[in-house]
């Protein structure tokens, strides 16, 4: 008898006795050792084995010694070699590896990260936002204010942002636009992140300004809190301005057909 080959052969009692005492043996040690019998005819399906050598749970597949990866390592790992399917819930506080597919038609839980490798992956912290991490940099982060953080350009065919009168209070037409847009500076300038050069505004500028335009942010790869500006805001300075000036034109306009009657 082959060690964790629990059949017992029709033999004389002192093989029968060595069979069972390796029986009982297999069975002590969680039938487990450094490989996985192979090539016996003697398996049983679903028969669990432990790879010592790996630190991986096998079980058989059919009754000739193939086993598959099923499930635990010595790390509480969880890895299917095959596809997962559960019609319940599926949670794992460990790491899960499929090298087949997860179907789930209940929820999935996860304490840990749910992704590709240990660089590419989605976190969550508990009730306050979800980050997905690409090529180990934090690239984008979700936060439960309804906050979403891009740490490059953000590229769509087209942008709509609510704007009805009944979701706001407090409504105003800005006064003195023209004066207001002069003491905004245009300027061009390098991140210091990637190096490339840009144009724009400065917060600290806008905010002496227009204030409502600019919030504290917290980075995506620092804890560091920066000023940012909601360009959309400006707008309406840029409205009102230009509204101003065609009232400037056009009572210029009066005064020199006036004066061309004089």
């Amino acid at each position: 008898m082959a060690t964790h080959d629990y059949s017992i052969a029709n033999q004389s009692f002192p093989a029968t006795r060595s069979d069972i005492n390796n029986a009982l043996a297999a069975i002590q040690s969680s039938n487990s050792a450094a490989t996985a019998p192979s090539g016996t005819s003697s398996t049983v399906i679903g028969e669990l084995f432990y790879d010592t050598t790996n630190n991986k749970l096998r079980v058989a597949t059919d009754t000739n010694g193939t086993f598959v990866d099923v499930a635990l390592n010595s790390s509480g790992d969880l890895t299917v070699s095959n596809n997962l399917s559960t019609s319940g819930t599926l949670g794992v506080t460990g790491t899960a590896t499929f090298s087949g597919g997860a179907n789930v038609t209940g929820a999935m839980y996860a304490t840990g990260n749910i992704g590709l490798d240990s660089t590419d992956f989605i976190s969550f912290t508990d009730n306050t936002r979800m980050d997905v991490t690409i090529n180990g940099s934090n690239e984008f982060r979700f936060e439960s204010d309804g906050d979403f953080h891009a740490d490059g350009d953000i590229i769509a065919y087209s942008t709509t942002t609510a704007s009805d009168e009944k979701l706001k209070t407090g409504i105003h037409t800005v006064t003195n636009a023209i004066d207001k847009v002069s003491n905004l500076k245009g300027v061009e300038f390098t991140w210091k992140k990637d190096g490339k050069r840009s144009a724009g505004v400065i917060a600290q500028n806008v905010e002496q300004v227009l204030p409502e335009a600019v919030k504290e942010v917290k980075g995506l790869d620092t804890s560091e809190d920066y000023k940012a500006v909601n360009y959309s805001a400006l707008h309406a300075l840029y409205i009102e301005a230009i509204k101003e000036l065609k009232d400037i034109v056009d009572e210029q306009a009066k005064e020199i057909q006036e004066l061309k009657k004089g």
